[in-house]
Order: structure tokens, then sequence, then C-alpha cells
């Protein structure tokens, strides 16, 4: 059949904005338990609400009229959020960015850091830490006592937030988010999952993320479910903390990328006392998802209570607010060009999916294409520059640039129109590249990049292997790489080379930017 894949019909209500399921959510004693080390912070509904309008009061002071951006230079905590909702009580539009981690030292840096981002958004003021202040001229760092001005109440198609774009491409964009897309897709999620008051949430992505605000703190906000928001530091130092507050809090719900599963199934080691049998579910999304992740991880932690089954793989992106399918059973894999992909599911309510052709025609089940979108959470809008709004949809639809197949009713992404390797007239998607390579080399997924490059001596693509590796295991490594990658995907890479761990280019989220290394190597 050649007919798109339709979501089901959204049968939960939807709020008409962010605030009004903020201030009319249930009022229980904790809605949001901020983790950093063995430190907690609690906050109820009416403790952020409350926090917000002193936000509200301290942008107001600094100028901000409704309609203006407000840049949010903040790490994951009660400031971001309640600074979040605080933009919106005046009418502002928040704007969620890198928190630049690392550059306490040199604050100036931060100016760099968020060059692009200011000079899209213009922002009128720019909520940040004290470390920060000195280097914002329009720099608001706290909250004051809350004025008398009433809260703004936003319409449904008022801009909500505007999200930047991992900028995997090149420069970021800034999605524009309406309060309706925002209700929408988070609603959509947290009835697909059946989602409610008895769940618990453990996040540690960032906030400035769609992954991290839409997919755990607004799904939380809708759902009415308490969460533990983590930060990301904590995860990468101490994955373990992942797990242990999974167990503790009884969580029902996380969600993370896939190298995350990996990264953690790998690092850690002792698992004593962790009881992982509440978790419903573990959503797997944001980047391509591996089943020999799932399959090994669930393996890792099955003696902590992790049933088979509980990873999800999800797919979503940010001009879609965040979701678009979730795989609720376990589908059937799919096989291209000897590698498996798992199924990303069915579109999630009031969504729709359709794979096509170069000439944009609807293929048929099994046809690989690129993925469109189209339902109420899609922005139709983005800003490429200052004041330069471009329209982000062609007759409704929107253009994914990712590639993928239909399958008895569900949908199988299968990777990044550009980021394709054609050599000798086969198509290879780097992600299969980059899991061999990345084993060879006993380092993460996201520690391999693989790219082609036109090579006129050979009349195709040169398959370029990139991975992060000590120089202690250089030589085994180059010498073992090859062979595996024949053995394993039949393929010889032309040219192997081994950087520094952490250098390989990446976007905020952790994603491989590969056309950038090929930029800055000049290939």
């Amino acid at each position: 059949m050649r007919a798109h894949l339709i979501g089901p019909p959204l049968t939960r209500a939807l709020a008409p904005s962010l605030l009004e399921a903020l201030i009319q959510g249930p009022q229980d004693p904790t809605w949001l338990t901020f983790h950093l080390g063995r430190r907690r912070t609690e906050s109820s509904r009416a403790d952020v609400l409350g926090r917000a309008r002193g936000w509200a009061a301290a942008f107001r002071a600094r100028g901000v009229r409704p309609g203006d951006a407000i840049l949010m230079v903040l790490p994951n905590g009660l400031e971001f959020v309640t600074a979040f909702f605080g933009a919106q009580l005046c009418g502002a539009v928040p704007v969620p960015v890198v928190w630049p981690a690392g550059l306490y030292t040199d604050p100036a840096k931060a100016l760099e850091a968020t060059a692009w981002q200011r000079s899209v958004v213009e922002p009128t003021a720019i909520a940040c830490t004290t470390d920060f202040e000195s280097v914002f001229p329009n720099a608001v760092t706290c909250p004051i006592d809350a004025d008398s001005t009433p809260d703004s109440r936003p319409t449904a198609d008022d801009p909500a937030f505007l999200q930047f774009t991992s900028g995997t491409e090149g420069s970021p964009r800034a999605i524009v988010i309406t309060h309706r897309a925002a209700m929408h897709s988070a609603t959509a999620m947290a009835q697909c999952l059946d989602l409610g008051p008895k769940d618990v949430g453990v996040s540690w992505l960032p906030l400035f993320h769609d992954m991290g605000l839409v997919g755990s703190l607004l799904t939380s906000l809708v759902s009415g479910f308490p969460l533990h928001v983590m930060t990301p530091p904590e995860f990468l130092l101490h994955p373990e903390h992942w797990l242990r507050t999974l167990s503790e809090t009884k969580a029902t719900i996380t969600v993370a990328p896939n190298f995350a599963y990996d990264y953690a199934k790998r690092r850690i080691r002792s698992t004593e006392s962790v009881d992982l049998r509440p978790l419903r579910f573990a959503l797997n999304g944001s980047e391509a998802v591996q089943r020999a992740t799932i399959e090994s991880f669930e393996e890792r932690f099955a003696t902590c209570g992790l049933a088979a089954g509980t990873i999800r793989p999800v797919y979503g992106l940010a001009e879609a607010t965040l979701g678009v399918a979730f795989e609720l059973d376990r589908s059937p894999d799919h096989t291209v060009d000897g590698r498996l992909v798992p199924s990303v599911g069915q579109p999630l309510a009031g969504m729709e999916v359709s794979v096509r052709d170069t000439s944009l025609a609807e293929l048929a089940d099994l046809e690989e294409g690129e993925i469109w979108v189209r339902g109420p959470s899609v922005a139709s809008e983005h800003l490429v520059g200052p004041g330069q709004r471009v329209a982000a949809l062609k007759d409704g639809w929107l253009r994914t640039g990712d590639r993928g197949l239909k399958r008895d009713g569900r949908l199988h992404v299968t990777g990044r129109e550009k980021d394709l390797i054609i050599r000798g007239g086969r198509k290879y998607p780097p992600y299969e590249l980059e899991r061999v390579a990345a084993q060879v080399a006993n380092t993460s997924p996201s520690g391999a990049l693989a790219v082609g490059s036109f090579d006129p001596k050979l009349g195709t693509e040169a398959l370029i292997i990139v991975v992060e590796c000590p120089e202690g295991r250089r030589d085994e490594v180059r010498l073992a790489l090859p062979g595996r990658m024949v053995a394993e995907l039949g393929i010889r890479p032309d040219r192997v080379e081994l950087v520094d761990p952490g250098s390989l280019p990446r976007t905020s989220s952790g994603k491989l930017r590969r056309s950038a290394w090929l930029e800055e190597t000049r290939v």
C-alpha cells in the first residue's frame, strides 16, 4: 500500500497553554525533585509558580516587554524551570540554549558559546547564573519580590518558547514552538504511554534540549507525575547514579539517547541493591537506535529486575516539538543492506508520517525514502537570522531529512539523507560502520565517526573512519579495524584516523557532526 501512516485521535484534554497547565494542575506536595550529588531540593507547583512570578518581576525591571525573547543560560535546576515560566508570565518568549559547562574559569567564553543564538533572537534579557553576570550586559541572575502586575495569559497560538535545533548540518535554527504545539506533543506522548499521577519519572537530560524539556519536564507537567531531575555531568561522571535514582524513587519512566544505554552498560560495575522492576518504559531516541545496545543493556541489568522490552525505540525531532512515533510492542526489525533497523513504532495521536521518493511521491511498504511528518505539534516556521523567519512546511508537511521505510503500519528510520556514504554504487549509513569501529576501540558508539569523501582516483567516495582512541592502543586498533569491518560489514575503510578522546565534533546534545569534520579537515 502507498498510504501514509496516521496516528489515533487525541483523547486527552489540552490546557490552552503551558502556564494554564502549571496553574490548574494537581497541587501535590512535590512535583519536581532536583538532584545534585547527594543534595536534593523539592518543589511543588505552587513553589515553582511563586518563584516564576519573582523572575517575571525581575524581567520587567530589566525592560522586558511582551513578545521579547529571553535567553536561558541556566543549568538543570529550579532556576531554569522557574525562569522558563517566569518569562511566559510576563508575556515574553524563553529561549533555552546550551549551558556552557566547563566555562566557570573563563566566563567570557560564554559570549562566544552563545554568539549565534544571541544574534538570531536578539534577546532583551539573559537569564543566567552569577558566574556569567559580568559578561552579559542584560543579565538577570535571580528573581525579586513579585510585583502586582497581572500574569500574562497567552493563547494557544502564541509562542511558548524557541527551540534551537542541534546543528548537525550547520548553524542551529530557532524553531518557533507555540503553546498549542507544546501541549499537543507532551499530551500525545503521555496518552501513548498512558502516563498519569501514579507514575514517577527520572531524567538527567539537559533541559535546554527538546528531549529533556518536552520529553521529560513538559510531559510530567501535563501528566501530573513527579519528576526527579539530575544533571548531565552527574550521569557522565557517575552513570550508576542514574540507575540508583531509578531504583530509589521506584521510577516508572525514563528517557535517554542510544549512546547513554551503551555508556551505562560499559561503565557501571556495581548494581548491588538496584531494583528496576517498577520501570515501565525506558525510551530510546534522539539518535540512531541500535538493537544490539537495547539487548545488551537489558541483558546486563536483568539481574536488577529490568524486564525485556522495557527499552522502547522512539522517533522525534525539534521541528515537531518532539514526539512523532513511539514503539509500544517489540515489532520485528527490518534488514536494510545487511543491518537490523528497529521499528520506532506508530505515529502519536494526531501525527501523520509519509515516506517519499525524490519526485515526492508516496512510497509503498518496504521502499526506502525521505520521511515527511504532519500534525498539530509540527512548527510552521523557524528563525535563521535576526528577524529572518522562514516557512518550514510544504503543503502542511515537514521534510525531515531523515530516511526510512514503512512496514506493517510502523516506521523504521534508516538514517540521515546527508549522512549516507555512497561507495561503488552502494549506500552505507554511517551508524553500523561506527558501531563496529567503536567496538574495536572499546569506546562509545559516539566515539567513532564514518564519512565519505569523493576520491577521483577511486571514482567513488572514499570511506574514512575516525575513532577516538588513547595513544597506548592505537597500533592495536589500527591493525584490527580493517579486518573486523570486512568480516562484519563486507567493506574495508580507505582511511583510518585515530584521535584523542573527546575531540570529535559534536552538537550540544552529543550527536556527531560528520559534515563539520569534513569541513574542518578539508578532506
